[in-house]
């Protein structure tokens, strides 16, 4: 049976976000797992409304992109304690994780899988490790899947039909995708290169390019438009959100970049290069079911090649943390290509392309992708790590959860200045709920701060473990503040110690 019921997507979205906050709970509950960017975004959403006495919509951020914040401003406002306890983050990534599940089976629908087969996909989508794992530790990359996976639909739709509906619904998630993550710009070009290429290639007029190009891209450009004028006439440059993403990155030669994508490429969706060699071949002779798809996910293959220095500058944890735009792009665009390719063969659609190459090549990718993970190399595992709600992407949270409880109990006098500083000093204060009475600031902008601290105020500071975090000799020597200012220690949680600051050495 073919035919999709609102029943069903119902049923695959509660069971998919039950599912996903389970495992997300029990990693927070049990081992204090987080994703650092996902609690960072609730952190943003909270200091909107409780950093300042009335609420300043420029407390959202300008260096992160600033969708996952501004989705959790509702929750935040209305259930302030999840934000405090961080599972505000863990909510948000199940509700992505079924939705991306629920948009994955209308896609297998529409390209017309019936339940026996449209059911085992998007099971196999709910459970990969790198959907459900970010999903359950809230990290935003969750949201960039579903936003993905509303591309791969879109598009799909829009090769079969040239709907203006389809074309639209495409360019609002991919302008969704672009203030999620910063590097989706090149899929967006991989959009429009492909629009402007499937009118050119049907015969259509200069005319009707030329208004499909622009209807695509308008959303895109305004979004991107008023967060641009939004960092200039906040921040004084319209380019700051750039340079604070990319202020002391590496840089990766081009050979390790390739072979860094390869090897994520085939542990994320080991049949992907198969799949896009099969739609892509002959694409000037020959229409295929999944183009579209995969020219999207071919862009998101290329581009970190081509533009090595813009992914190695996102990576925080090894390279292939630098390359979550593209992992997710190539999963969502993966599966989508299998729907494609599934339902025009069960409608008796002949393929152009000899089988023979895509199964070889199937068989083969399978082989190094097994090699790969037996080796630990292309993404850390073991992978099956994200169904115990501690993934790649996660990280313990059990030193900040700490020092929040004792500064629960620090008294902090109202009219000092209060600091916390290293990263991720903003947790601290977050699980505290102590964000409107303490600045959180990094460890290089301390020395702008000195002068702001008097007797009595306490200064919170990452000590000795991470980088970007205060040496054991800067803290002996008194962080360079006034005598006769001194720091004297109240307590102590993991690499997080508070100071008090007295007028004379006790």
């Amino acid at each position: 049976m073919n035919r999709l019921t609102r029943l069903e997507i119902w049923l695959v979205f509660a069971l998919v976000f039950v599912l996903t906050l389970a495992i997300g709970l029990r990693g927070w509950l049990l081992e204090a797992q987080v994703n650092w960017d996902g609690l960072a975004a609730v952190a943003h959403a909270y200091d909107v409304f409780h950093a300042e006495p009335n609420a300043n919509l420029a407390m959202i951020g300008f260096v992160q992109p600033p969708l996952p914040a501004l989705l959790q401003l509702p929750v935040v406002l209305i259930f302030p304690a999840l934000a405090e306890s961080g599972l505000a983050a863990n909510l948000l990534g199940a509700v992505c994780a079924g939705i991306a599940v629920a948009l994955l089976l209308g896609l297998a629908a529409d390209c017309g899988l019936g339940r026996v087969l449209r059911w085992p996909l998007v099971t196999l989508f709910a459970l990969h490790p790198l959907v459900l794992g970010p999903a359950a530790c809230g990290a935003p990359m969750a949201l960039l899947t579903v936003l993905l996976m509303g591309a791969a639909w879109a598009l799909l739709r829009w090769s079969r039909e040239e709907t203006l509906r389809d074309l639209i619904a495409a360019s609002l998630v991919l302008a969704g995708a672009l203030i999620t993550r910063y590097e989706a710009a090149f899929i967006v070009v991989g959009a429009l290169i492909y629009l402007a290429w499937r009118i050119r290639r049907g015969g259509g007029s200069w005319s009707k390019l030329e208004g499909t190009m622009i209807t695509f891209a308008l959303p895109i450009v305004y979004v991107a438009g008023i967060w641009i004028i939004a960092n200039r006439a906040i921040m004084g440059d319209a380019w700051y959100f750039l340079r604070g993403t990319y202020e002391g990155a590496r840089a990766a030669g081009i050979d390790e970049m390739l072979n860094t994508v390869v090897a994520v490429s085939l542990v994320a969706f080991f049949p992907v290069l198969a799949l896009v060699y099969n739609q892509m071949r002959g694409a000037g002779r020959h229409p295929a079911p999944a183009r579209p798809v995969a020219w999207l996910v071919l862009t998101a293959l290329l581009a970190p090649i081509v533009f090595p220095y813009v992914f190695s500058g996102l990576a925080d944890d090894g390279l292939w943390s630098g390359l979550l735009t593209p992992i997710a792009m190539i999963i969502t665009g993966g599966f989508a290509m299998v729907a494609a390719m599934l339902g025009n063969f069960l409608q008796g659609k002949r393929s152009h392309v000899p089988p023979q190459g895509t199964v070889f090549m199937v068989v083969g990718s399978l082989a190094v992708a097994i090699w790969l993970l037996m080796q630990g190399l292309g993404i850390p595992g073991p992978l099956t790590r994200a169904y115990y709600g501690r993934g790649p992407l996660a990280d313990t949270a059990a030193s900040e959860i700490a020092a929040a409880e004792l500064l629960v109990q620090t008294d902090l006098p109202p009219d000092r200045q209060h600091l916390v500083v290293g990263w991720p000093g903003f947790a601290v204060t977050l699980f505290a709920g102590r964000t409107g009475e303490m600045s959180v600031i990094r460890t290089g902008d301390l020395p702008q701060f000195v002068d702001t601290i008097w007797e009595g105020s306490r200064v919170v500071l990452l000590v000795g473990r991470r980088e970007g975090g205060v040496s054991e000799a800067e803290v002996e020597a008194g962080l360079g503040l006034p005598q006769p200012l001194n720091l004297v220690q109240e307590w102590r949680a993991g690499p997080w110690v508070c100071y008090r600051v007295v007028g004379a050495l006790q």
